[in-house]
């Protein structure tokens, strides 16, 4: 007793029949890749111009933590909270922001402690119409992950959805 192989015949006529699907998946694909590069360019776009209209200033660093937001039983992401003592002319403000992303990575979160450790001084920028509202970004990459990431997967998906449509 033995085991025969075979190989696996296809007939073109499978092949046709197959076609129509994975040109409406390759459709799909390529929808979804434009939404989400077009939401990436415009969010970074509209990310750089805020940053740019935003006055830069030193700050102090009063208080920085990471606080927990758990997605699932299991997992679980940490986002920085930073409160910041500033001068704006002649008046002193204190306000706090927080990340735009989240991490679980330990060195991350390390290096974001010592980045934001309490007595010490970080760039900030602060908005001129309401000086309160301030953020950590500044134009580095870092600052810019979300909209690079979500253009990323939308030209991934692009090209596999014109693979598809071929």
């Amino acid at each position: 007793m033995g085991i025969a192989i075979r190989p696996i015949r296809t007939s073109k006529a499978t092949w046709a029949e197959s076609r129509p699907i994975l040109r409406g998946m390759g459709l799909i694909l390529l929808a979804t890749g434009f939404a989400l590069l077009a939401n990436g360019i415009y969010s970074g776009v509209h990310k750089y111009r805020r940053i740019g209209q935003w006055v830069p200033v030193d700050a102090l660093i009063l208080e920085f933590r990471l606080v927990n937001e758990p997605h699932g039983r299991v997992l679980s992401d940490y986002r920085a909270h930073i409160t910041f003592q500033y001068e704006v002319g002649e008046r002193t403000l204190v306000s706090s922001t927080q990340s735009d992303y989240t991490t679980s990575s330990a060195s991350t979160m390390k290096d974001l402690t010592l980045i934001y450790r309490p007595g010490g001084h970080q760039q900030i920028r602060y908005n001129p119409e309401q000086p309160k509202e301030i953020t950590i970004d500044n134009r580095d990459i870092g600052s810019f992950r979300k909209p690079f990431w979500l253009a990323a997967w939308g030209a991934g998906l692009t090209v596999v959805g014109l693979v598809f449509r071929r």
